[in-house]
């Protein structure tokens, strides 16, 4: 379970196929990726490139699978079946849940291929929209997972190019729209607020850690999101969270890189957390 997982459950091997499953996805879409934003665990892989890491500092272990988010402002009915039928043409399909149900919100790719890659579509909440509806349905066969906070992704999303093999072996280049720092900040608040998976709390402190321009440019980023009140109460969250250095947020990220807390790893796991506490609250300082 996500709960447990820690960094050596991510392999190289494993993030490799899913930036091949991304980029093929991208040869998919064609022009409709426009309307789609790179969401999830995979973003501070690319905020944060190689190339452009810090002296010293790890590469960061990318995901298991792909979180994609529509645009709720731009997307119509039409646009979407055209989206899913360019999707099921390529061979992806719908997770099996159980029995004769599916995961409409989660699809795969094609088993023929290898390994399979999940992509969860996820959309912004609309206005109509009660606050406990959790998915919205697109086609019979096809939803997304409605995401407070995502709708602030349009203001803070950078392009990013991608290039290699395709999980069909096919060498491409793509440019790629990707949750920015700041965005990426409220969606992970947000998600360490609704679930137990240390690798939330881990991603936000290697972004603030490792993005070009650091705390502050995140901060002046997220400044000017504090219109909107999802971007506000993920600043709550991150309070609440970031407490203490032993709050949930600091021992989630010292727990994903080093697991349970031994005699043998205290003084490390003490010190990322010690970290972790640290950066979110200078960024917290740096809002004011």
């Amino acid at each position: 379970m996500d709960a447990h997982k820690t960094i050596l459950d991510y392999t190289p091997e494993t993030y490799e196929r899913v930036r091949r499953a991304l980029l093929h996805m991208a040869t998919v879409l064609g022009d409709w990726m426009e309307q789609v934003t790179l969401i999830g665990g995979v973003v501070p892989s690319l905020l944060v490139p190689l190339s452009e890491l810090p002296e010293g500092a790890d590469p960061h272990p990318g995901t298991g699978d792909l979180d994609l988010g529509l645009q709720l402002s731009v997307l119509t009915d039409e646009a979407y079946a055209t989206i899913s039928e360019l999707l099921r043409q390529a061979g992806y399909r719908p997770m099996e849940k159980d029995e004769d149900r599916i995961r409409r919100q989660t699809w795969r790719t094609d088993p023929a291929l290898g390994a399979i890659v999940t992509i969860d579509f996820l959309i912004p909440r609309s206005l109509e929209q009660p606050p406990k509806t959790r998915v919205q349905n697109l086609e019979a066969d096809f939803a997304a997972l409605i995401v407070d906070g995502l709708q602030l992704v349009e203001r803070d999303r950078r392009k990013i190019s991608i290039k290699g093999q395709t999980i069909r072996g096919e060498r491409a280049e793509r440019s790629i729209w990707v949750c920015g720092p700041a965005s990426f900040v409220v969606l992970k608040a947000r998600a360490i607020q609704l679930r137990e998976k240390p690798k939330d709390a881990f991603d936000i402190h290697y972004v603030l850690m490792n993005i070009d321009g650091g705390v502050e440019a995140v901060a002046k980023e997220l400044r000017q999101m504090l219109d909107d009140k999802d971007a506000v109460e993920a600043i709550g969250f991150l309070k609440q969270a970031y407490g203490t250095i032993d709050s949930i947020g600091p021992s989630r990220a010292a727990f994903f890189l080093y697991g349970i807390r031994t005699d043998e790893t205290q003084e490390e796991y003490d010190e990322l957390a010690a970290s972790a506490h640290a950066y979110v609250n200078r960024l917290l300082v740096a809002l004011n």
